[in-house]
Parts: structure tokens; sequence; C-alpha cells
């Protein structure tokens, strides 16, 4: 944390602040945007100096903070050095078409999930308006290796929402509305489950113990969703 903050501090001397200045000036921005404190540090600052973030606004901090807590914690993250690639800051944004305006969104307490069995490529594309965040839809080889050619079964777990519910992350991230509203399930030949991951496509509660995460949210009898 401490080489961030120094990193951060720098960029803004060179830049020809003071550095008392400078220090406070990232303090402050640090306790409005918890998630400044990255790896992004430097591209935020040059989004901040460049005027395409209102540091007064404490609307426009609190979606960037959204937008760097899905940026940091997916896979999403990797394809951007620390300066995003030199890219402005509504530019990135709309490549991932985050819904960072919308209102929080709570799932219905009646909410359900069907499973539905997906037995190829072709079959997941009908739904790549709704999990183009995953890798295993980004081609055929790709699937095929998750699936091992059809050896493992793949599974959508879909809640009734899963169409309406915006893309923006929430309290909770990864594990909030949008994360939780569908999982893909992958299935051994002997049935047990090999792994579960949520919508963002990021490390979340089910990774640890996958078999109890579904046993949790779809009952005792959970594995019937899966036949």
């Amino acid at each position: 944390m401490d080489k961030i903050f120094d990193t951060s501090v720098k960029y803004l001397t060179d830049l020809g602040a003071d550095r008392q200045e400078a220090e406070a000036f990232v303090k402050d921005l640090c306790d409005k945007v918890p998630a400044f404190y990255g790896k992004f540090c430097i591209g935020v600052l040059r989004w901040i100096m460049e005027e395409e973030i209102d540091v007064e606004n404490d609307g426009e901090l609190e979606k960037l903070n959204l937008f760097l807590m899905f940026i940091s914690n997916t896979e999403a993250g990797d394809f951007y050095d620390g300066n995003f690639n030199g890219m402005p800051y509504k530019d990135v944004v709309k490549i991932f078409d985050l819904a960072l305006d919308a209102p929080d969104y709570v799932a219905p307490k009646d909410a359900r999930y069907t499973a539905v069995r997906v037995q190829d490529y072709d079959a997941l594309m009908r739904f790549k308006n709704w999990t183009a965040d995953w890798c295993i839809t980004a081609s055929e080889l790709a699937f095929d290796g998750y699936s091992k050619g059809g050896e493992n079964r793949f599974f959508l777990l879909l809640r009734d929402d899963y169409r309406d519910v915006p893309k923006k992350p929430c309290p909770g991230f990864p594990d909030d509305s949008y994360g939780t509203s569908i999982y893909c399930v992958i299935v051994n030949p002997d049935g047990s489950i090999d792994s579960v991951t949520n919508r963002w496509n990021t490390p979340s509660a089910a990774d640890d113990d996958p078999e109890g995460f579904l046993r949790k949210l779809l009952g005792p009898d959970f594995i019937t969703y899966f036949k």
C-alpha cells in the first residue's frame, strides 16, 4: 500500500504539484475511493488530471469506485496496464457495458433458479447476451476445453430475473445481485460438481466448496438440478 501511495504522490509531483498537497490529495482520494489503492492508481490520477472525473462530485467518485472494484477483481483488468493503456475513462467503461448509473438492484425474495443443460457451444451462444464476460463463451475451443469435449456436463443456473438485473457492481460484489443471477456449473463424469462460476466470472463464495455452496443455494437435493 505504501508503494502505491508513493507512486501516486510522485506522479503528481512530477506534474508540478507541491508534495504536501499531493500527499493530502491522495489520502483524501483514498478515503473517498477505497478501490483506488491498486494496480490502476496512475490511470485514475491521469483521468482526474485530464478532468474526466470531478473529484468534487461524490456521485462520480462513487461510480469510479464501483468501476475500479469491477476492473480490479475480474479478468477484464488483465488486458490493461496501470494507466489503462492510455485510454479515456468513458471509453474503458463503455467496453464493459456497465450500468454504473442504475439504482442498486435487489433480487425478489421469491426468485428461483432453473438449471439449463448446455450440450455444445452453439447452445451456449443462445445465452451470449447474458454471459459475454465468461472466457468459456469466447470460442468453441474454449468451451471444449472446459467441457473436455463433452466429457463434463455444462449447465447454466439461471435465476428468474437474470434478464432484468443491471450490470452494476453492488454491495457484496462479486456475490451481489448481478453476480448471483447466473452461475456456470460444470459437473464431472461421476456426477460430482467440478466448479461453480458466478456471472462476474471472478472468485466468489462458491470457490472453496462448490457442492456446499449449491446445497445452501438450492437445498439438500441440489444435485437433481444437474441430471
